[in-house]
Formats: structure tokens, C-alpha cells, sequence
């Protein structure tokens, strides 16, 4: 009897095997980023710490609970998608070897192919989703307090430095080929 591993083809397992260390580091990325979220609404919970726009408090709590539930969306998504790459070998062990061939389609449809399952891609859209909202929705907390509470230099030099950590994302986005 064959390993079910070895029944996949070099190409099906490398997305694969990319797609599940991927997932690893965003879980515990995200997992990260959910307790930090958590530490910060303990600080941004109390009114003493709001001395110019007390007002604002409610936006700066909705920031950081939407922080919170979309990096937990994360990190639940992450482990979905290990587990889905986890039993492609069992499914394409399971498949007309015969029936494979040649493909031409993303990883995504190729990786629904040799067993991810048809509702896979929705699955990695909400992990994506989840993903890039927590960590934009942090970054958006953070510079929310500090446009309120802080002196036109830091939220200047702030902006800035959020900026530039957010470019890179953005420009996956707009310009991934």
C-alpha cells in the first residue's frame, strides 16, 4: 500500500505544504494580535485616560472589540485551512490517478481539485479577510488614540510610520499579479 502523501504531485504538495506554513505563522500571528487588542481594551476601557476627547471613547472601544473578534476570525480560519490541507492526501488517495493531468488555475482551484473541497475558497476569503481587518483595525485603534490624545508631532510622526507599515499590504493588493 502507498503512502497517501506520496500520491499527490510535486506541484499539489508544495502549494500545499506553502499554504499550511502560512496559515501556522498567521495563526500565531493573529493569536498574537488578539491578545494585544485584549491588553489595550483594559488601558482604553478607562475614562482617565482620555483627557482631550472623552467623547471619542466609544470609536476607540468599537476599534479595539473589532481588533479582537477579527484576529480570533483569524486564527480560527487559519486552523480550518491546516486542517483542510491536511486531508487533500487523503482525498486525492482516493481519486482516479489517471483522472489528474495536466491544470492550468490558481492555487486556490488547484488545490480545491485535488481535494481542499468547493467551499475551500471561501474559507481562505474569510481568513484573508479576518487577517488583514484585524491587523488594519489595530493599526487604526492605535492611531485613533493617538490623533485624540497626543500633540500634532507624534500623531504626525505616527501617521507616517502607519503608513508606511500598512504599504506593503495595500500594495499586495492592488498590485499582486
Amino acid at each position: 500500500m502507498s503512502d497517501s502523501i506520496d500520491d499527490l504531485p510535486p506541484t499539489v504538495k508544495a502549494v500545499r505544504d506553502g499554504w499550511q506554513l502560512t496559515c501556522q505563522g498567521s495563526a500565531v500571528v493573529s493569536g498574537l494580535l488578539a491578545g494585544v487588542a485584549a491588553q489595550l481594551f483594559s488601558y482604553f476601557r478607562d475614562p482617565t485616560n482620555y483627557t482631550r476627547h472623552a467623547t471619542s471613547r466609544g470609536l476607540v472601544l468599537a476599534l479595539c472589540y473589532g481588533a479582537i473578534f477579527l484576529n480570533i476570525g483569524a486564527t480560527i480560519g487559519a486552523f480550518i485551512i491546516i486542517d483542510k490541507m491536511g486531508s487533500i492526501a487523503t482525498r486525492a488517495a482516493r481519486r482516479d490517478q489517471m483522472s489528474i493531468g495536466r491544470f492550468g488555475g490558481t492555487q486556490i482551484a488547484l488545490l480545491q481539485y485535488h481535494g481542499a473541497g468547493k467551499k475551500w475558497k471561501y474559507f481562505v476569503w474569510h481568513w484573508v479577510i479576518c487577517f488583514y481587518g484585524g491587523t488594519i483595525c489595530l493599526a487604526v485603534l492605535l492611531l485613533t488614540f493617538i490623533v485624540l490624545e497626543e500633540n500634532l508631532s507624534i500623531v504626525i510622526s505616527m501617521s507616517c510610520l502607519c503608513g508606511f507599515v500598512l504599504l506593503p499590504s495595500l500594495l499586495y493588493f492592488v498590485l499582486n499579479d
